[in-house]
């Protein structure tokens, strides 16, 4: 669980209740790391790029890899640079003080700005290159036409009925 959300969670003294299956992968990770004492491997192997009004934003899909105590692979994904924060319905109580009593809903915050907080570091950690010096435009054109410079679309006029 993200650190802002269990904060959010704890100040509005709300459950978490059941573990997401994400904290339970991560845990039983790092248990079998701290076991073996083998180091991690981080790698960048999805970025996401997008704009939210004029504010362009990036978060990544992180794979950390290591061996367990019996020499196999182990492996945990993650998502950094974005979480859902939760919304909390509230209610006076009998004591006549404001508490959470439900979610109502999850707002995604971004937390990384591009290319501001891009780093030579995170780079390094890219599985494969990543052309940060094109414009967002110039990459939704790539994505839907395959090229970077795409031929111009012909006039098509409509037939008279």
């Amino acid at each position: 669980m993200h650190p802002a959300v269990r904060k959010k969670y704890e100040e509005n003294d709300f459950d978490v209740g059941l573990e997401r299956a994400e904290d339970v992968n991560e845990k039983a990770f790092l248990e079998q790391v701290k076991a073996s004492q083998k180091p991690v491997k981080h790698e960048i192997v999805k970025i996401v790029r997008l704009k939210k009004g004029k504010q362009e934003h990036f978060y990544y899909y992180e794979e950390l890899t290591s061996t367990n105590y019996l020499g196999n692979k182990i492996h945990h994904y993650q998502v950094q640079g974005k979480y859902e924060d939760p919304q909390f319905r509230n209610q006076i109580n009998e004591q006549g003080q404001k508490q959470a009593t439900e979610i109502e809903g999850r707002e995604t915050v971004y937390e990384y700005k591009w290319p501001d907080q891009w780093s030579d570091d995170l780079e390094q950690l890219v599985v494969e290159n990543v052309d940060k010096e094109r414009s967002f435009e110039d990459l939704i054109t790539f994505g839907k036409k395959g090229t970077f410079d795409p031929e111009p679309e012909p006039d098509i006029k409509k037939k008279p009925k």
